[in-house]
Order: C-alpha cells, then sequence, then structure tokens
C-alpha cells in the first residue's frame, strides 16, 4: 500500500503541472521539489521496511538460536552418557573376548559387565528445530559465517556419520543378542548357561567386533566438540 503522505506529493504535482495559475518556470522549480520530496519519501519508506524486514529477520534467528543451544545443551550431557555406555560395553566384549578357549567365566568377576552385556545405545536426533529453520530458508539469515557453518555441519555431516557408525555397531549387536536367544537354556528355576556359552567360539569371535568402539566413541566426541563450539558461539551472541 502506498504511503499517504507520498500520494499527496503525487497529486499536489500533478495539480500544479496543470494549473493555469503559474509560469512553466514556476511550474518545473516546484515541480523538482515535489519530485526530490517524492524520491526522498519513496527512499525513506524502502528504507524503513527493509529495517523492519530486518528487525523480523534476526528476531527469528535469535528465537532459533537460543532454542538451539537449549536442544545442544541437552544433548551434549545424553551423548556423555553414551559414551559411557560405549566405554562400558568396550570394557564388557574385550573381557569375553580375553578367555582363553576351554576357559570359564565366574559370576563374580562378570557381575560388573551385567548393564553392558545386553544393553543397546542409540542416539535419537534432536533436530526438529534445525529441520524446521532451515527448510523455512532462514539458515542463510545467521550472520556469523563460522556458527552457520558449524551448524550445517553438525546436523548434515557429523551426526549422520555417527549415526552411520551405531547403526553398523548395533547391528552386530542384534546378531550377538540373536546368539543368546539361540542358545540360552534354563540350568534351574533362577539360573541359565549365559556364562557357558559366552565362552563359546562364536560369542568369542562377535565379542571381538563389539569390542571395537573407539570408532563410534570418537564420532561421538566430534559431535560434542560442534556442539560445544556452536553454544559457544550462541553464549557470544546473546550472554546473558
Amino acid at each position: 500500500m502506498a504511503d499517504p503522505r507520498i500520494t499527496k506529493h503525487i497529486r499536489r504535482l500533478y495539480t500544479l503541472w496543470h494549473s493555469e495559475e503559474s509560469g512553466w518556470k514556476e511550474k518545473v522549480k516546484k515541480a523538482v521539489t515535489e519530485v526530490f520530496i517524492i524520491v526522498f519519501g519513496v527512499s525513506i519508506s524502502i528504507w524503513l521496511n527493509d529495517e523492519r524486514a530486518y528487525f523480523v529477520q534476526q528476531r527469528d534467528v535469535k528465537a532459533f538460536l537460543q532454542g538451539l543451544k537449549s536442544d545442544l545443551t541437552y544433548d551434549i550431557a545424553e551423548m556423555n552418557k553414551d559414551i559411557m555406555s560405549y566405554q562400558g560395553q568396550k570394557a564388557t566384549f574385550e573381557f569375553i573376548s580375553s578367555i582363553k578357549k576351554g576357559g570359564k567365566i565366574e559370576r563374580a568377576e562378570f557381575v560388573k559387565h551385567d548393564d553392558w552385556l545386553l544393553s543397546s545405545t542409540r542416539l535419537f536426533q534432536n533436530n526438529g528445530r534445525f529441520e524446521g529453520f532451515k527448510s523455512s530458508g532462514k539458515i542463510s539469515s545467521i550472520e556469523d559465517p563460522q556458527l552457520q557453518t558449524a551448524i550445517m555441519d553438525l546436523y548434515q555431516e557429523d551426526i549422520p556419520i555417527l549415526l552411520n557408525s551405531t547403526d553398523g555397531y548395533l547391528d552386530s549387536k542384534k546378531y550377538f543378542l540373536d546368539f543368546i536367544v539361540k542358545n540360552r537354556k534354563r540350568t534351574s528355576d533362577t539360573t541359565s548357561n549365559l556364562l557357558e556359552i559366552l565362552t563359546y567360539d562364536e560369542a568369542f569371535f562377535i565379542s571381538q567386533r563389539l569390542s571395537e568402539t573407539d570408532e563410534v566413541i570418537e564420532r561421538y566426541s566430534t559431535c560434542i566438540n560442534k556442539m560445544e563450539f556452536i553454544v559457544a558461539k550462541i553464549n557470544k551472541l546473546y550472554p546473558e
């Protein structure tokens, strides 16, 4: 919608130019003044609209980044727990694969590994906010190029690479769980032959594979480092 103040000057210019009360020199002089006022008014109007649009854009960026900071803070805590899980699984399967052929596992020495033997750990992406902001085409509105690049890299490279590693590990873990289910038998109403089947050759070879969690842990650490960098950048932009 046209600015009514500009419209007023356009009308005055039209009336002036068609007036018979002034000579052409006077008309030109007044017309130049009116044109200047119109051009200046249009420029100011455009500038104000641009400033208003920029304010709204950066308000949306701030809301996104502050929400993202909350998401990442939660994700970092969850990822550190996941790392502890993979460290526990590494220790458990290193122990199983260290048993000599024909050896035996004592209940007392295995009790500390119970929690990790059958557990499965996978990151559940908390990426809804990012996907929504990206799909709206607003990512380019983040003015800090390092921050913008770090966010894109995290969600489009680092996390997918991590998930690829954990999915591969979980495939091996599923094979191990199937092996347990297939071979497990009750030896009494309260016990089973679990410790015995963990000494089987198949358990040995699967455990060797499952003890290799260093790659998964390294990729978790890469994601955590990137998240901490992003959070630090956001804190610098919007100090509390």
